[in-house]
């Protein structure tokens, strides 16, 4: 990316690191990326409607989803691409572009002459930053110079790439399918089926994103005219229209309501998201780090706080209506036991019951209920991804992450596809002198570190399980006892009656109610307690942890190992395989805790 490269020379590791208190929250929030393609040829007599319909388009989404920031990709071809451009430009509007050129910016020059070459340079100045697609196989400089199959290969190529960052594609076309390589048609056809990976077995389908199009006269085909817009959906819905809506707006206000949630800044946040980043890195606070690695430090120092404060919230939240409940039984125990029923233990059981339940409702309502597992993920996911950025990995989790989770977790993949199109310039430690020790050194910060927290979140885990099962048995065992001693002064006094033939086994002794108060109220503790430890999911975490625990010290031990051999490569394919199997774990928690809503306890 040539607005933001940065330097190829690697640095020694701490120059990764930042200053304690240098943070940009603006590359923070993720963007949605907004692809454009569409014809060449469009009537000039058609570009004022057009572009119009794009601009009141780009108003909607700037109206509907005000707190996320919102990028271009246009390759600024005559016609479509520059309308689009123009209109995202306006002063209304204010959307960034970006753009990718098919070929080298010399020979795509080539396409324009006059006063359209000086357009392409105006836009392309006014642009946040700019790429060239690299030659793809089998195409050559001099192939692609001249116009023909190869340079039709790198239209498609570009074409591709839009479609594979795009959350949504504008489209201004005709409608008129075609099999032109790096035709409009072949670029929303990449949209709606995704792209098919480079594996010859794809167990799980690509992704699609939807497509607005505006339908487009061209030259080539003057009947048609500007006539309604339709939103195109990915054929993966099976063309279920009214599902695939609401699948993503829903994504895309899970988005903007994550970019919120990073947005609303307070000194107590900042404060907890610069120990995030330092906790991240021993505290190796040294000098400026590269450009790439800072972005993704700063959205994993801020996310980490969110998800640390938003655990806060549920374990609050937890605990508050397994008391609620808990009263509200007591209340209702006390009501039917006492000598008189009081009233009021009936009407505080009812008002704890409420209590418990608006405070359920209210998180639903604000998707509270979900916001820690949801932002710990991506705390993990941006985890892997900085470390990956700091030994080079061009890798992006969008490719490992949450592939088992798809439908209710895409908003997450989408998150970090919005980052990913600003961070594809990430350099290459490939010139480091001593890149082994590097290495090491990342398995330093990271391995070592994770096994050591997966070591003693296990322990914590057990601890915590083992209390709560010590007073959730303590507390049966209470209502057992009390049982067993009720039912043997019952034996004792009913017994002689019986025999007498003067009672049949009716009792009517008031003293009998306080043990059953005592029975009733330490078996809801039990089962209270026991619904607690099953919601925070502690004897599944232990198992989960001490797992983790296990594989990343034979992930630490390999690296060293590597290490003292000198298998740079080596030490680069397991820092990434273990990577990967962090994502896989992190989706699996996710899941875990999806099981477990957060939600009114049943004694």
């Amino acid at each position: 990316m040539q607005a933001s490269s940065t330097s190829s020379e690697n640095v020694p590791f701490g120059n990764l690191l930042p200053p304690k208190e240098d943070f940009d929250f603006s590359s923070v929030r993720s963007t949605l990326i907004i692809g454009a393609t569409g014809h060449r040829d469009i009537p000039q007599s058609e570009h004022e409607a057009v572009q119009g319909r794009v601009h009141d388009f780009l108003v909607e989404l700037r109206t509907r989803y005000t707190n996320t920031p919102m990028l271009l990709l246009t390759s600024l071809a005559e016609g479509a691409d520059r309308l689009c451009a123009y209109a995202a430009l306006s002063k209304d509007v204010h959307i960034p572009l970006l753009v990718p050129l098919p070929m080298a910016k010399v020979m795509y020059e080539q396409d324009f002459e006059g006063e359209s070459l000086a357009e392409f340079h105006r836009l392309l100045h006014s642009a946040v930053g700019w790429m060239e697609m690299p030659l793809i196989a089998d195409n050559t400089s001099n192939g692609v110079e001249a116009r023909g199959p190869q340079r039709d290969l790198q239209y498609e190529s570009v074409g591709r790439y839009i479609a594979q960052k795009s959350q949504i594609l504008i489209a201004l076309w005709d409608g008129e399918e075609t099999n032109l390589t790096g035709g409009t048609a072949s670029v929303i056809r990449f949209q709606r089926d995704g792209i098919l990976t480079s594996e010859p077995c794809t167990l799980e389908s690509p992704e699609g994103s939807p497509i607005y199009h505006i339908l487009t006269p061209r030259k080539a085909n003057p009947e048609r005219r500007v006539l309604d817009s339709r939103w195109l959906y990915p054929s993966s819905f099976g063309g279920d229209d009214g599902k695939a809506k609401k699948y993503f707006e829903r994504m895309f206000s899970r988005i903007d309501d994550f970019n919120h949630s990073v947005g609303s800044l307070d000194e107590n946040l900042r404060a907890e998201a610069l120990k995030s980043k330092m906790d991240l890195l021993l505290g190796r606070a040294e000098q400026e780090p590269a450009d790439t690695c800072k972005a993704e430090l700063d959205r994993y120092g801020m996310v980490d706080a969110l998800a640390i404060r938003f655990q806060r919230n549920r374990i609050r939240a937890q605990k508050y209506m397994h008391c609620m409940v808990f009263l509200a039984f007591f209340s209702l125990v006390l009501f039917a036991h006492f000598p008189v029923h009081i009233l009021w233990f009936l009407v505080l059981s009812f008002i704890f019951f409420i209590l418990a339940y608006l405070r359920s409702a209210g998180l639903k309502k604000k998707d509270e209920d979900t916001k820690y597992e949801d932002f710990r993920s991506l705390a993990e996911g941006l985890r892997v991804q900085f470390f990956w950025r700091a030994i080079g990995l061009r890798d992006s989790v969008v490719d490992y992450y949450l592939w088992k989770q798809r439908t209710e977790l895409d908003w997450m993949r989408n998150v970090f596809r919005g980052w990913s199109v600003r961070t594809d310039d990430s350099s290459s430690p490939s010139s480091n002198k001593d890149l082994e020790e590097f290495l090491g050194n990342v398995g330093e910060l990271w391995i070592e570190q994770q096994r050591k927290y997966f070591a003693c979140a296990a322990m914590r885990e057990q601890r915590h399980l083992d209390a709560l099962e010590r007073v959730s048995r303590s507390a049966i065992r209470t209502a057992i006892a009390a049982a067993v001693i009720l039912l043997a002064v019952l034996v004792v006094q009913l017994v002689p009656e019986l025999l007498r033939y003067t009672n049949w086994g009716f009792c009517n002794c008031e003293w009998v109610d306080p043990f059953l108060i005592v029975i009733e109220t330490t078996l809801a503790v039990g089962a209270l307690l026991h619904n607690y430890c099953r919601g925070l999911a502690l004897a599944e975490h232990v198992k989960q942890y001490a797992r983790m625990s296990r594989l990343f010290a034979r992930a630490s031990e390999s690296l060293k190992d590597l290490q003292q051999a000198r298998e740079a490569r080596a030490m680069l394919g397991c820092l990434k395989r273990i990577g990967i199997e962090a994502l896989s774990e992190n989706g699996d928690w996710v899941m875990l805790h999806r099981e477990r809503p957060l939600e009114v306890p049943h004694p």
